[in-house]
């Protein structure tokens, strides 16, 4: 049984008009032209399992979630990372297929008792936080402050999130209410981390107006508002220097923040 934890913002009108849109088409074909004479990012593969659990459960037969060394990984404090889920399990008698999932920095790998709601002792904040709601059988509160979402059941399948420091292990596991009712009977659920940029040098994130929303085209329209001098509409805005190379205003950062949006690197 999953967490329904779907977030929808009201829509907003469009802030772009037909020489920005016309723009903006010129320099999607420019980010794509730069993803294709670049090298693929590296990217790593870990096997999840449908019952793999780091947050409270009661009552229940859970797994321990998958737990990686940054190093295994290829990541390091400071590196800008794509986490992707590959693949779904099922859920209750109904075999619903799910993707719910999320992950969790640590200083350690210690995992304590499915009992404890701090079950990760030393988890390093980082992402967009998701709170989970209580566990099926009693209704115990579950959530993890530090914690943040991969995957849902409607359009999210991915997380671009900055390595904290202090970070040495990483935490992917289910998010749900209930685990004993899930399988993976083709044994395709995964978690993909690809590197997007390192050495400190990253671009923001994509979700650039704040809402919670990414991927979300109207981030790119807000983007490009703020970046030709108009307000932030939701008032959360990141700053223009989406490369962080310290030039703005530059349609570098433009190029950077497509090339993000469509799965490629940090250019």
């Amino acid at each position: 049984m999953t967490v329904g934890l779907t977030h929808v913002a009201a829509p907003r009108p469009t802030m772009i008009g037909t020489a920005m849109r016309t723009s903006l088409t010129l320099l999607t074909l420019s980010a794509t032209a730069l993803l294709s004479a670049g090298s693929a990012p590296a990217q790593v593969v870990v096997p999840l399992g449908p019952r793999g659990a780091f947050i409270r459960t009661n009552s229940d037969a859970p797994t321990a979630p998958a737990i990686r060394t940054l190093t295994s990984l290829g990541v390091a404090p400071g590196d800008l990372i794509r986490i992707r889920v590959l693949g779904e399990f099922t859920y209750n008698t109904s075999n619903a297929i799910s993707r719910s999932s999320g992950a969790v920095f640590s200083s350690s790998d210690t995992l304590l008792a499915t009992s404890l709601q701090a079950r990760v002792p030393g988890a390093i904040d980082a992402g967009v936080d998701v709170i989970t709601g209580g566990t099926y059988y009693g209704s115990l509160p579950t959530d993890v402050p530090e914690d943040f979402r991969i995957g849902d059941n409607v359009a999210t399948d991915y997380a671009d999130v900055i390595v904290p420091a202090g970070a040495v292990f990483l935490f992917i596991g289910v998010l749900d209410s209930l685990y004993n009712d899930n399988n993976d009977t083709d044994n395709d659920f995964a978690a993909e981390i690809t590197v997007l940029c390192s050495g400190g040098a990253c671009c923001d994130t994509i979700d650039f107006n704040g809402d919670g929303l990414f991927p979300d085209t109207q981030d790119i329209d807000d983007f490009l508002s703020v970046f030709a001098g108009g307000p932030c509409p939701t008032g959360a805005c990141g700053d223009i220097d989406f490369n962080n190379d310290g030039l703005f205003p530059d349609t570098a950062d433009i190029d950077a923040l497509l090339s993000v949006f469509s799965g490629g690197q940090c250019v």
